[in-house]
């Protein structure tokens, strides 16, 4: 299941309404934590070059320089692509402390391996799309982190979905989005 996050979605249009919280929320949240949490001074950003990709290194590489940080390294990579090492290289090499790695399954699977097999021993960042089941559950991926948007409902709007649908209303579902 995905959402629509970017940023600009909702500038599209009077009757466009996010039910899932935007990526600017999200960038501003790792650059933040990047320097609050992991103490971070240097950061690195390989992204998916897609919107959702693209969305989350403009609102990091805006906001990770407020909160005193430095991106020392800053690429973005085809949906397409797995074979990550060159870039991989470039992170290792570039001083980095932390590398914030906004991609799909597709690309952080065999990226967090190659990373891995490269002897990269800094934090990894993803973004919410690394809430899937070929990511969690791929032993290079343990240590690594992520974050994902909580959406919860009302007590009220819980009771009225479960009502319609039978179906346990805690949380936005993509039936309960349409």
């Amino acid at each position: 299941l995905r959402w629509a996050s970017a940023p600009h979605l909702t500038l599209i249009g009077d009757y466009i309404f996010r039910v899932y919280p935007s990526d600017a929320a999200q960038g501003v949240f790792i650059a933040k934590s990047f320097v609050n949490d992991f103490k971070v001074k240097k950061a690195a950003i390989l992204y998916v070059q897609n919107d959702w990709g693209k969305g989350l290194h403009d609102v990091f590489v805006k906001n990770f320089p407020l909160q005193g940080g430095e991106v020392v390294y800053d690429e973005g990579i085809l949906p397409e692509t797995s074979d990550l090492r060159t870039q991989l290289e470039k992170v290792k090499a570039s001083g980095a402390e932390a590398l914030f790695f906004p991609t799909f399954p597709t690309q952080a699977v065999p990226g967090l391996k190659q990373a891995k097999e490269l002897g990269l021993k800094i934090p990894i960042v993803g973004g919410d799309a690394f809430d899937a089941d070929e990511i969690l559950k791929a032993p290079s991926a343990e240590g690594v982190y992520y974050l994902v948007g909580q959406v919860d409902n009302t007590a009220d709007f819980q009771k009225r979905i479960t009502d319609v649908t039978g179906k346990k209303g805690d949380k936005i579902t993509a039936s309960m989005a349409y």
